[in-house]
């Protein structure tokens, strides 16, 4: 769950998928798009949140080679 700070001061939380494996790291980066879609999420914040998202996916990714 992530939090932001709203124009009046007060946080909006959203849920993301649990990033377990790769389509769920897909689901989260699926799910941080339509936020951004709905206003709810600035592009600046998504941007954050995808460049983590992209971490996690690479070391699921490491992971899985071994």
């Amino acid at each position: 769950m992530s939090r932001r700070l709203t124009s009046g001061g007060k946080h909006e939380a959203f849920e993301l998928p649990d990033t377990t494996d790769l389509d769920s790291v897909n689901a989260a980066q699926v799910a941080v798009i339509r936020l951004v879609a709905q206003g709810q999420l600035s592009a600046r914040e998504a941007l954050y949140i995808s460049r983590m998202l992209e971490h996690r996916r690479r070391a699921i990714a490491s992971a899985t080679l071994w």
